[in-house]
């Protein structure tokens, strides 16, 4: 299996024949999942069709293979460029789509991209009191009215419906986080949060984000899309 690395994890761009190919990717190993920045060795010649490079992680020693497309239109921009990983990485990945949601904060984004840092590196603890941090985080961003003082997440939770236009299946996610969220945070000696508590927690954190911001920014790009190509086969006819 291969997977499909984020334009944000690649940097240094190195240029041939108006070709840029980054040199650099911060990504966990797919062998021993440690996270780190990785030199790749490119082939000498660089093309718009398929480039192909490899990378030993300097903990464990695995190797790993790159293969990076550039955009044929616009090669020299990496941030359209499609970079992938063999071995597939066994480390949680960010939400695909998640770096282009212009509704969620700058804050928001770098929270979430802590608790799949802890979750990645095995702190489950820590990524289960993220988790609920990260909850509390979003569904504020979704109050109309913000006021200050304490938070009480079970409430606005329970609110979630009278701020956004949702059916049951998220009511139920949304339920199902508060309870997660609550034994994350409340934790005891009894009750440690374990992996299975934190993939959990990650999965439902996950679903929620997808479908309050991701899945509206495609619907939206989608729908411009089709108004675009209705307008401009309407102009045809004219």
């Amino acid at each position: 299996m291969v997977s499909q690395i984020s334009p944000s994890q690649f940097t240094s761009p190195i240029s041939s024949n108006r070709v840029s190919i980054p040199s650099r990717v911060a990504i966990h190993c797919s062998h021993c999942v440690i996270f780190l920045s990785l030199e790749i060795s490119w082939q000498k010649e660089l093309n718009t069709i398929g480039n192909f490079g490899t990378a030993l992680c300097p903990h464990c020693s695995g190797s790993m293979k790159f293969f990076y497309i550039a955009d044929e239109n616009t090669p020299s921009d990496m941030s359209k460029g499609l970079l992938y990983v063999y071995p597939s990485t066994r480390a949680r990945q960010p939400l695909p789509g998640l770096d282009s949601v212009k509704s969620l904060t700058p804050q928001i984004k770098k929270s979430y991209q802590s608790t799949l840092t802890s979750f990645n590196t095995n702190q489950w603890g820590a990524a289960a009191v993220m988790s609920r941090r990260l909850l509390e985080g979003v569904i504020q961003m979704l109050q109309p009215d913000k006021q200050n003082g304490s938070f009480n997440l079970s409430k606005a939770l329970n609110r979630l419906t009278d701020i956004v236009d949702v059916n049951k299946p998220i009511v139920t996610i949304a339920d199902g986080i508060r309870k997660m969220g609550n034994m994350g945070a409340h934790f005891s000696e009894e009750m440690e949060p374990d992996e299975e508590t934190s993939i959990l927690l990650m999965d439902l954190l996950d679903y929620l984000i997808e479908f309050l911001f991701i899945l509206p920014d495609r619907i939206e790009v989608l729908h411009d899309k089709i108004e675009n190509l209705r307008n401009g086969r309407t102009a045809k006819t004219e």
